[in-house]
């Protein structure tokens, strides 16, 4: 019996198919079974025409089904996909590298014309006022584009459900290149930040569209493999794009860091246009029905919470303290302003963009996996951004130097994302890989807390594979788990374990079977509340990947800002005790004595004045902007002040790596309560390719014939 067009339960009949509404009546990802165990409800396949019941010894064939051979077709869709997740990835790390060079760049043309060559002193010279990026035009060229990927991932996700994923994939896609050819071309800053804003939508389409598509086309148990086939190919993006900005904004234009997208996204197109043809459920439904189903309340109290949280996260320790009221209050607002989104979707939301909370919260392992995909994704930031910081700020090396020596960390954590996968793929679980890499993420963290001025090539270059090892092996295996568990949780286990009642005409007959045989044969007296949803835009598939995805998302934004805030906060007081020191001269107490203030009260009144000059905006909160080869080496005179600040920053990111073992070690505390969840072997979709749903639709249309006449008996 086929798998790709058997997703409905029951069977879609040829008059469901050419009336969507009848399909509404009891949807594909909310049946009403009766699986005596939470393994047998896993292991089925989304079919759900027969149960597997060991009362009475039935079961489908269709659960034990070898995995669909893959065509070329596939192949190349999957390539398809790949390619495209370099453009999102490419783009999210390239900006750092240029950012003071755009910045220096149009504020020098306020007119708008187009500088020489669009770079400033080839991007290498110290200027403070450039390095100092603090304007609040400036701060939004990257948190635009953060900001944009994350506020629309409910409403595209449910997108995906009502117009397909065709033309959804392909719209990001668009977004994304045009965004790139708006900054390319940018001769303001507000152009640029409305570039990067129409980017940031196409590429949180593109993250959310490549999982939903890969969902849909691979079975659970070999997800993890082409999840990271697709990651390690956005790894390769994320890893280069520090070296390429660097390179593009020292040796052509900083035009280039977005010109750059232009081909890459225009093949993208091109080829998934030619290859992602998959099918869609409810192609004839008007689009004016299509269009009254999606949750505008919804989406615009998610996008105020999330505005109002990245306005604080974006203010907070650039312009204003993070105690202050211009802080507090917009992170206060959004959090409040998500918890009402949250409660409007769980009870009043006719089209919910969220997974109903009797599936979500009532399992236990898909909440926990959105936690230790938060945790993890945040780490993972966390040291992508704070290794180079490393190498700049304490041992004093170039950007593009920096860049290179982190290489162990961006490029191990490849081979070890599709070891993860592979390892899931075989097996079929998927806890001992979340602990091991959770695990390994801790001790990373904490290798990293002993680097110094003077560390050697061999030291962080083995504490970064140790850390790719922790980061990579969960990387590809949350998503699966949380859909492998949220699918169980869906097809529902009944309260009394008790239960023999067979396999009823509501499972295995078509649309037309009368309820009232429905109800008085399969539905026990506990299990009201796994009645079929009547939303035909419910589909978990797509829901719970898009709850994933921002969790993914959000998670990244957290994983630059808290590091950075509390690198800011520790620079802060240890630039400010040696200012105090040096301004009164005084020795230190034996209780006060450290290798900073020591330096400074020993310093000419000439080193003084250079020591006070340099730590002023560290004082100030402003570390994570300094924290340069530049700085250190050309704006700073005096080789003992040097070191003193060098000191600071050493210091100071040992109390960063300190508080990520904290982080760490919760997410590895977290995957003990996660339970196993047998991953199926089959496709669960209603979207896949369309060859494939052709070549099947004849047997099915057999099978659910023939099962009719069985359940008739």
């Amino acid at each position: 019996m086929g798998l790709q067009n058997s997703a409905s339960l029951p069977p879609q009949s040829p008059a469901a198919e050419r009336d969507d509404s009848q399909s509404f009546d009891a949807h594909p990802d909310l049946p009403l079974d009766s699986d005596s165990t939470p393994k047998a409800a896993s292991d089925s396949t989304d079919t759900n025409t027969t149960d597997i019941n060991n009362d009475n010894n039935t079961t489908t064939t269709a659960a034990t089904d070898p995995p669909t051979s893959h065509t070329l077709h596939f192949r190349a869709v999957i390539a398809s996909l790949a390619f495209t997740a370099l453009c999102s990835s490419l783009e999210g790390t390239i900006i750092t590298s240029a950012l003071p060079t755009i910045a220096a760049d149009l504020s020098q043309n306020p007119t708008g014309n187009h500088s020489n060559n669009g770079t400033n002193s080839n991007g290498s010279s110290f200027n403070a006022d450039s390095t100092n990026i603090e304007s609040s035009s400036t701060i939004w060229i990257p948190n635009a584009y953060f900001l944009a990927t994350v506020a629309m991932l409910p409403l595209m996700a449910q997108a995906a459900n009502l117009f397909g994923r065709r033309w959804l994939t392909l719209l990001s896609v668009g977004l994304f290149t045009l965004g790139s050819g708006i900054c390319g071309g940018a001769t303001t800053m507000g152009m640029v930040i409305g570039g990067r804003v129409v980017q940031g939508l196409g590429g949180g389409g593109i993250a959310l569209m490549i999982n939903i598509v890969l969902s849909d086309l691979v079975p659970l148990r070999q997800r993890g493999k082409y999840m990271a086939i697709v990651q390690m190919v956005s790894a390769v993006g994320a890893a280069l794009g520090p070296f390429l900005g660097g390179l593009l904004t020292e040796r052509s234009s900083w035009r280039w860091v977005f010109y750059i997208n232009l081909p890459i996204g225009g093949t993208s197109f091109i080829a998934l246009f030619l290859f992602l043809r998959v099918s869609h459920p409810h192609p004839r439904t008007p689009l004016s029905t299509k269009l009254a189903r999606i949750d505008l309340l919804g989406t615009t109290l998610f996008l105020a919470a999330t505005v109002s949280i990245l306005l604080g996260l974006t203010w907070g320790g650039t312009l204003h303290p993070w105690s202050s009221a211009p802080v507090l209050t917009p992170l206060l607002l959004g959090f409040a302003g998500l918890a009402l989104f949250t409660t409007y979707e769980w009870t009043l939301a006719p089209h919910p963009s969220l997974p109903p909370a009797r599936v979500l919260l009532a399992d236990r392992t898909a909440v926990v996996v959105l936690g230790v995909t938060f945790l993890t994704t945040l780490c993972t930031y966390w040291a992508f951004y704070f290794v180079p910081l490393y190498f700049q700020a304490v041992q004093t090396k170039s950007v593009l130097q920096a860049g290179l020596d982190a290489l162990p960390l961006f490029a191990g954590l490849f081979p070890f994302a599709i070891v993860g996968g592979l390892v899931m793929g075989r097996t079929g679980r998927y806890k001992p890989l979340h602990l091991v890499g959770t695990g390994l993420l801790t001790v990373a963290f904490g290798l990293f807390s002993l680097l110094g001025e003077e560390s050697s090539t061999a030291a962080w270059a083995c504490f970064q594979l140790v850390g790719a090892v922790g980061a990579g092996l969960p990387v590809a295996v949350l998503l699966p788990a949380m859909q492998a568990s949220l699918r169980g949780g869906a097809t529902g286990t009944p309260s009394s374990s008790t239960s023999t009642t067979p396999p009823t005409p509501a499972i295995t007959t078509p649309v037309t079977t009368p309820d009232t045989t429905t109800s008085t044969t399969t539905t026990p007296t506990t299990s009201s509340t796994k009645e079929p949803n009547p939303n035909p835009d419910l589909d978990l598939t797509a829901l719970a990947t898009g709850i994933w995805t921002f969790t993914r998302a959000f998670a990244t934004v957290w994983g630059v800002t808290i590091p950075a805030a509390l690198f800011n906060n520790a620079c802060a007081s240890r630039a400010a005790s040696s200012i105090s020191i040096a301004l009164t001269s005084s020795s230190p107490s034996s209780q006060q004595a450290t290798e900073a203030a020591t330096a400074a009260a020993t310093a000419t009144a000439t080193a003084t004045a250079e020591l006070v000059r340099v730590l002023t905006p560290l004082r100030d909160g402003r570390a994570y902007q300094f924290a340069t080869r530049a700085f250190l080496i050309e704006g700073i005179r005096d080789e003992g002040v040097r070191e003193v600040v060098r000191g600071v920053f050493r210091d100071s990111i040992r109390v960063v790596w300190y508080a990520g073992i904290g982080f760490a070690g919760a997410a590895w505390l977290l995957v003990w309560l996660e339970k196993e969840v047998p991953l199926r072997t089959t496709v669960d979709s209603r979207y896949g390719l369309e060859e494939g749903q052709k070549k099947k639709g004849g047997d099915e249309e057999a099978g659910s014939k023939s099962e009719e006449k069985g359940d008739t008996v």
